[in-house]
Order: structure tokens, then sequence, then C-alpha cells
């Protein structure tokens, strides 16, 4: 640090004028220091960077405006203050007139901790004048990472640059365009990283998923093997926990099928090194990765997470698509949080033209949330559902799934009671 720069950890006041002194946060509105400035631009405009030895470096870009300078004393000006990153909020202060030991008259700046949620912080800045002649940064002085332990610490220069030279008439044109000083702040903040004990545990265990360490068991989809443990999958799924169940009582057969109406979709069988569970339906690589992903941390993975929509936006077609296998492998595996959050965002992509497709999945999947959902749906627009459903998939849809048709008639019923005119409809369209 240079030497003429101070820390302070005393209260700062200001007797200088409001109007004095302006605030721009990475190029946002200027903001009057009678009011606090807006922490979301703050956040908005912040860089993140991972730095090694578990800090986070938040770095931005803030400009300070003096108004009147050449004709400010040397009293204290204070900035409004500032957020750097969630957890930080600061301020500068600044001296338009600090005069050493030698009678000499000087500008002194200094950046000042006004609170945090951590115990240290630290940070580096760089502070220059805003030359209005080229937009060139002139008399760029940094601080070095320097620590913050106390609100209200502050560090800077007292001597930041000769005052006289500042407002030279050759240069006061240049530095001082209608009086006004342009500080321009770079400043880097780090602060501890706050690592969440259940985001790890989390990420621990999606790295273990697929990986052959320590794994008592292989699933082959569509030539891509998977290894797993049986432990995790027997406790988040029931199905998997009965195919355990069974292999490990006939462990003297080589080969080992499901029964149920599953018999067909997968085998297991055993090798002399681990034993392996073949899906022999036809299985998105892909969604059953995601499959995995979710009953090893509970959570979507990349990909899911790429194709889930926005909360006030609709699913694509591309996402619908996705989510519509990812529903029929979680109720496959009886992964019930997992098709709970399919058929949420199912539902919200359903439209005219795909009700009754969305329909007769929640039939086969036996989402009971989506069919209801999807029902009252139909209910609510049953002719434009009708007039661009295909004849052929409408005739298929009321023959192959007759419960769900009676349950359309009970959700029309309801309506018919406050609109009467609505039950001949009703009856035209089921009749064709």
């Amino acid at each position: 640090m240079a030497s003429d720069s101070t820390s302070s950890n005393t209260t700062t006041s200001s007797n200088s004028s409001n109007n004095d002194l302006l605030l721009v946060i990475d190029g946002q509105q200027s903001i009057n220091t009678t009011t606090v400035a807006n922490t979301s631009a703050a956040r908005d405009q912040t860089s993140v960077i991972i730095e090694p030895q578990d800090y986070l470096k938040i770095g931005s870009t803030f400009k300070l405006v003096i108004n009147r300078f050449a004709d400010l004393g040397n009293d204290h000006i204070v900035s409004p203050v500032f957020n750097i990153g969630l957890t930080t909020i600061w301020y500068v202060k600044v001296k338009p007139w600090f005069t050493d030991g030698n009678g000499r008259h000087y500008l002194s700046v200094h950046l000042f901790l006004c609170y945090s949620d951590e115990r240290s912080v630290r940070a580096k800045y760089t502070v220059s004048i805003l030359d209005n002649s080229d937009h060139s940064l002139q008399n760029s002085r940094s601080c070095g990472c320097l620590q913050y332990k106390l609100t209200g610490d502050g560090w800077g220069y007292q001597k930041y640059c000769d005052r006289r030279w500042l407002i030279d008439h050759r240069s006061g044109q240049l530095l001082l365009p209608n009086n006004q000083l342009f500080l321009v702040f770079n400043i880097e903040v780090s602060v501890p990283q706050t690592v969440s004990i259940e985001d790890n545990y989390l990420q621990e265990l999606h790295n273990v998923c697929g990986l052959k360490w320590l794994a008592d068991f292989r699933i082959l989809v569509s030539g891509k093997e998977f290894y797993v443990h049986k432990c995790i999958l027997a406790v988040r799924s029931p199905v998997f926990a009965a195919m355990f169940s069974a292999t490990t009582t006939s462990t003297t057969t080589t080969t080992t099928t499901t029964t149920g109406a599953d018999r067909r979709c997968f085998t297991v069988t055993n090798d002399k090194s681990i034993d392996t569970l073949v899906v022999n339906d036809i299985m998105d690589v892909d969604v059953f990765r995601e499959l995995l992903t979710f009953i090893y941390t509970g959570r979507l993975g990349q990909l899911a997470s790429a194709e889930l929509p926005l909360p006030t936006s609709q699913p694509t077609v591309s996402s619908m698509a996705y989510y519509a296998k990812l529903l029929a492998a979680a109720h496959k595996y009886a992964v019930r949080e997992l098709k709970s959050i399919c058929e949420d965002i199912i539902y919200r992509g359903v439209a005219i033209g795909t009700a009754v497709q969305t329909l007769v999945l929640a039939e086969q999947c036996a989402a009971l949330k989506l069919r209801e959902r999807v029902i009252d749906y139909i209910a609510d627009n049953l002719q434009s559902v009708r007039t661009v459903t295909d004849q052929q998939m409408w005739k298929q849809f009321i023959d192959g799934y007759p419960e769900a048709v009676d349950a359309i008639f009970e959700a029309i019923r309801a309506l018919i009671i406050y609109v009467p005119s609505y039950s001949s409809t009703v009856e035209k369209e089921f009749s064709t």
C-alpha cells in the first residue's frame, strides 16, 4: 500500500450538501445521496468468480460524481451506501481539501465497509479520474488486497492527488468539466465462500452416481452401462427394492426375469463379476440418466434443467416430449417425487391441440394429478378440443379410455349446473 494510505474505523459524518455528490452504479442512473443506492442494480451488474482457498470474488464498477468540486472546503463527503454481492455494503468517503504538514493540499479518497455478514472481508480497488476529453482514466491508483475486519474499517489515500494539479487551468476543462469531478472505482471483494452442507452432500452423491467404484449393480440401457448402488436405488424406488429382493433370494440362477406387467421390459442376469439389469424396452439413455440423477440427489440434472421452462412461461414442444418420457420412466420405477414434478410441468404446456394426447399420457402413467387437471381443461374447452383433434384419434380415445370419458362427463355436468344450454353441445360432441 502507498505510504499516504490510511485505515480508519470511525463513524463518518458529512457537513457538505447532499446535492454535491451522485453515485452511478455500473452505468445505471445517477442516485442522489439523500437516497440509498439501488442494491438490485448493483447485484445484476456484478461478475462472480470462484477463487481458490474457498473465497468468492465479486467485482463491480462504480462512478462517483462530485459537483462544484473547486468550491468545496475541507469537509468530508460521504457517498450513498451500495452493495457488492449479497453480503457486503460499502460507501466512499472523499475529502476535497486535505492539507498535510507542509501545507500542500490534496484530494483524499477512502473506501469503507458499512456492513458484512462475514467476520472478515478482503477487498482491492483501483480509483481513477475520468478524463472527459477522451474518456480515458487518469491518475489511476490501486490498493492491494486489504482486509476489512470490522464495520467502519476504511482504506485509501489521504494524498490521492495534488489538488492544485487537479484544478489547474490547463487541465481544468479536461478533468473538471462544469466543475464536476468524476471518480471511477473498480472494486473486487473477496468473501469466504459459504458452502451448503446439503448442496455438498448432494454433489458428492451425484459424483458417485454411474461410477464403477464400489458399485454393486449394473444397468444396461441401449448398450450404455450404468454402475449403481443397490441400497440407494432400493430406498428410493419400490420397484428396484422388489427386484433386488427377488434376485438375492435366487442367487443360484444365472438369469432372473421380473414378474408382473413389466416381465418383458427388463431382465436381471448374473455373471462372475456383477449383477446386471438389462432394460429391454425402448428407453432413452438420457432420460434414464436423468432418472438415476434424481434417485441419487432428489434434484433434476443439467439436461432436465436445460429443458425446464420458466415459471411464467409454457414448456416448448421439445421439453414437453422430454418430460413425457421422464414421466413414463418415473412411473415405471415408482419414483413419486419425480413423477409429481413432471406432472406439474407437463400440465403447464397443455393446449387445445395437445389436450387429448396429454390425457392419454396421464392414463398410461397413472398420473392422477395430471389426469384430473386435463379432464377439467377438456371439459372447459370441449368444442375447441373436439374441433382441432383428429377424427381417428378422438374415436380411439373414446373407445380406449372409457373411464376418462366418463370423468369428462362428470366434470361437464358440474358446468351444466351453471350453463344449462351446455348439455346439448356435450351430447353432440361425444356422439360423433
